[in-house]
Parts: structure tokens; sequence; C-alpha cells
């Protein structure tokens, strides 16, 4: 039977994968189209999450919590990933243009294979920065065992690919709203 502690951990899990859900398409959207500045949406995204995690950390870590989150949040959204989550859903693209140099090199590498394969893949290993995110999170919590979360960001490609079949109109959004609730989930595990 669940106490009200468990129904606010509960709430709090809940509450934290849609926050990110919401707070990461603002990101991807400038703020729902109420600016046209990608780094105004971004760091207000990533401050919605760094307090989001804070919150949901009720420790004496709540301060050290937020900065590791800030920080490697923003860290992982700096670096391009356009031409990568194009490949996913479907839209032609550029391969070759450059984006991200590691991902672009481990890509170079690989054996030729179709686009939206080719655009999740790419997008895995580009989204797999916020796995610095989830183990640094680990070890602040003193959860240091839940810091293998991390390697589940690896799959944060997938979204793009899927929606990119299911929702042609705007699959992006789509991708945006899912990625983060896989983060705020992750988020989520690797604090309980």
């Amino acid at each position: 039977m669940y106490n009200a502690a468990n129904w606010y951990g509960l709430a709090g899990v809940g509450l934290t994968i849609a926050a990110f859900a919401i707070l990461n398409r603002m990101r991807g959207s400038r703020i729902y189209d109420l600016t046209s500045s990608t780094t105004v949406g971004r760091l207000a995204a990533c401050l919605g999450m760094a307090m989001c995690t804070a919150v949901l950390n009720s420790t004496m870590h709540q301060v050290p919590v937020f900065l590791w989150s800030l920080a490697s949040l923003m860290l992982a959204d700096i670096f391009a990933w356009d031409n990568y989550w194009s490949a996913a859903v479907g839209n032609p693209t550029d391969i070759m243009k450059p984006a991200f140099a590691p991902v672009d090199w481990v890509m170079a590498k690989l054996p030729a294979m179709p686009l939206r394969l080719w655009g999740t893949v790419a997008m895995g290993l580009r989204m797999s920065l916020f796995g610095a995110y989830v183990a640094g999170l680990a070890v602040i919590t003193d959860h240091p065992a839940n810091a293998f979360y991390g390697l589940f960001t690896l799959l944060f490609g997938v979204p793009y690919l899927v929606s990119g079949y299911l929702w042609k109109q705007n699959p992006v959004a789509s991708s945006e709203y899912l990625v983060g609730g896989l983060l705020g989930t992750l988020t989520a595990l690797v604090c309980q």
C-alpha cells in the first residue's frame, strides 16, 4: 500500500517526465516560436530541467544537482545535430555536411546504410552527450550504480525514426516531446 510519501514520489516522477517533455519541445521550438533565438530557448529549457531535477532531489544535494544539471544539459545542447535528425525523420539531407565532428568521424567509418538508419545512428551518438548528465547526476545524488542509465541516451535517435514514419506533418515536434520525456524518465530513475 502506498503512503503519502510514495504518492508524492510518484507524482514527482510523473511531473518530471511531463516537464522534461514540454521543456525539450520548448527548446526545439525556440520557446514555441516566442523568440527567434535558439540560445534563449536552450537556456530557458536547461534552466527549467535543472530546476526540476533539483526539486526531484529533496536532499542536501540540491545546489550541486542544479549546477551539474544546468552545466551538463547546456553542454549537451551546444553542438549541432540538424542533418542527423533530418535524415532520421526521412528528409533529404546532405549527410556529408559537418555537424558534430566526433559523430561525423564515427559515421564516416561505418559502412554505407539507408538514410533513415544513418540518421538514427548519428542522432543516437550525438544525443549520447546527455549520458554525461545522467551519469554525473547518479554520482552527485549518491546513486553511482545508476550511472549506467546514461547508456540509454544512445537510443535517443529512435524517436526521430519512429516519428518520421508516424507523424509526417511535424515529426520533429513529436520527437522532441518523446526525447524530453525519456530524458525525464532517466532523470527520475537515476535519482531513486
